[in-house]
């Protein structure tokens, strides 16, 4: 019994200290009505959100620089009470908090994330609200602010003969069964000058049938993450990639700016793994004018026993082979600009240019000719000693041919280089840190191009080629 009675007084003593303790914490809160809280931030701004997709979260820290506790009554959300704007306070969610107690010379956390809802409208719109705080009595807020932007949602769909325009932009997301949309054979999407399409993490766009992307010098077509906040500005590997599949024919691709993918152009996937499937009958044909490809995290374009033929083409930022044809095919390009000398996000490891007649699938080495490979007034330059791969098997033709380029290689003494190539110099652009692959005067590339058989009678800025006069090697001309 007496056992008992001490464990029942320690008890209370320990009850007593608690409540004692508490009172002194209490009685030490700073009370002054005058008093106010920092903050890291006065407003927090949201970049464009697409309706019905959450943004990236943003906080804000609140500070206590006294040397004494402070309680805040509450926060809350002045207006959307969480079906727009939601909170988390040090950890714990909701859209309305009381006492929360910041101690002395110390602070917590306020997370942001917001959801826009429809509004069945084309243009951006504004939504905004308050992060109210009491303490004392004396409210202090922080605003919020959020364009919104209603979108086409296309989700693991098929397509067939659709026009998109930029009245809205186009937002793609892949499902478990299928990852973005598919152009579906005898098919033909058809995209207008302005339009914006924006991929969700892991889709792409697939095409069997036929792509028409109608972009034009003042206004093109952009393909891009859906992660539109400046965190994700030109950050590569947000979305999968354009692939035309065997067999897809009548693609154009005009005026367009491809950000941020895996791939940006794939030609020549199948969805059958048999290789008998990658025959010289099924090969996909893309045409790419006047279009920029850049911050992909493998190729810019991938060409597998494909036919592709590009103009007036500028291609930066990868961290594979910016170029990478395999499995033979038939490819020209004339006047295009590929440039990789690694970054903050890429380690320049791999040549630009990757050439190959052969691919080996399980159990079967699959070799095919390159027909041809033939590269005219372009130029290749990197921080690599060697800018060109080339692998081929001797039991297939291997066709290819530089004239008129500036090359960073030491294969050049090879018959398929031509004499009027320019070996290993610098082009002189006017900034690579910049992204700004025009020409200065003083560069080795203006003037020393070839007219090609077809002329160009403008470059990717629109500016005229003079037809039969000297051209500039490159997408952009000086002149």
């Amino acid at each position: 019994m007496p056992t008992k009675l001490v464990r029942f007084t320690a008890i209370l003593l320990l009850v007593m200290i608690t409540l004692l303790f508490q009172n002194c914490r209490d009685e030490n809160l700073i009370t002054d009505p005058n008093y106010k809280l920092e903050f890291s931030s006065d407003t927090l701004s949201f970049d464009t959100v697409f309706t019905t997709r959450g943004s990236v979260t943003k906080s804000i820290r609140v500070f206590n620089r006294e040397k004494r506790p402070v309680r805040i009554s509450t926060i809350s959300l002045a207006k959307s009470s969480g079906d727009q704007f939601r909170l988390n306070v040090d950890g714990i969610p909701g859209t309305d908090f009381s006492d929360i107690e910041i101690p002395a010379q110390d602070s917590i956390w306020v997370f942001v994330e917001v959801t826009v809802d429809p509004m069945d409208i084309d243009n951006p719109f504004v939504i905004d609200d308050l992060i109210n705080f009491t303490t004392n009595g004396n409210e202090q807020h922080i605003s919020l602010r959020a364009w919104g932007q209603d979108a086409y949602f296309y989700v693991g769909q098929e397509i067939c003969n659709e026009t998109w325009t930029k009245d809205r932009p186009y937002v793609i997301v892949g499902t478990n069964s299928f990852p973005g949309i598919h152009v579906d054979t005898n098919c033909v999407l058809t995209i207008e000058a302005g339009t914006r399409i924006f991929l969700h993490d892991n889709a792409g766009i697939f095409v069997s049938g036929s792509l028409q992307v109608m972009g034009t010098q003042t206004d093109t077509v952009v393909f891009e993450g859906d992660r539109l906040e400046s965190f994700f500005d030109d950050l590569p590997s947000q979305w999968f990639g354009i692939f035309f599949m065997r067999g897809s024919v009548g693609n154009d691709i005009n005026y367009a700016v491809i950000n941020e993918a895996d791939y940006g152009i794939s030609a020549g996937s199948s969805f059958d793994s048999d290789p008998s499937a990658f025959s010289n009958a099924s090969r996909p044909v893309v045409n790419i004018n006047n279009t920029i490809i850049k911050n992909s995290q493998v190729n810019s374009i991938f060409g597998f026993n494909a036919e592709i033929q590009a103009v007036n083409c500028l291609s930066y930022n990868t961290n594979d082979n910016l170029l990478a044809l395999g499995l033979g095919g038939s490819y020209e390009f004339v006047n295009c600009t590929f440039v990789n000398t690694g970054s903050v996000v890429f380690d320049h490891k791999n040549p630009i240019l990757l050439l190959g007649n052969a691919a080996e699938f399980p159990n079967v080495l699959l070799v095919n000719d390159l027909e041809k490979a033939n590269f005219q007034n372009c130029i290749f330059f990197g921080s690599l000693d060697e800018e060109l791969s080339f692998g081929k098997l001797d039991d297939a033709d291997f066709i290819f041919s530089f004239e008129s380029c500036m090359l960073t290689t030491f294969a050049d003494t090879v018959p398929e280089f031509s004499s009027n190539n320019i070996i290993n110099q610098n082009p002189d652009f006017v900034s690579i840190s910049d992204e700004d692959f025009h020409l200065t005067q003083f560069s080795p590339a203006v003037d020393a191009g070839t007219n090609p058989v077809v002329p160009i009678s403008t470059d990717l800025d629109g500016k005229t080629r003079i037809s039969g006069a000297a051209i500039d090697i490159g997408a952009y001309e000086f002149n």
